[in-house]
């Protein structure tokens, strides 16, 4: 097998979402995330899912204000000013 037959045999669609980032424990529902704490108590596992997309939302938003501050010359902290 050549480097271009091993690039051409990789499966060409990404994962299904890790259904594992959500749990319950005690009747209340959480999601993990990478960089922090575990994020709840909520009451059901769809008021996670939501929350779960409005952080990734503020994360993204924070990560695209830093960049645009990197690409204007300025601190990524004084980004959002």
């Amino acid at each position: 097998m050549t480097g271009k037959d091993f690039i051409q045999a990789r499966p060409t669609t990404y994962p299904p979402f890790r259904s594992d980032r959500f749990y319950t424990e005690d009747g209340q529902w959480y999601f993990a995330i990478r960089r922090g704490p575990d994020q709840g108590p909520f009451p059901s596992r769809e008021d996670a899912e939501a929350a779960l997309e409005a952080f990734l939302a503020e994360q993204l938003g924070k990560e695209r204000r830093q960049r645009a501050g990197r690409h204007l010359g300025r601190h990524p902290a004084l980004a959002t000013r």
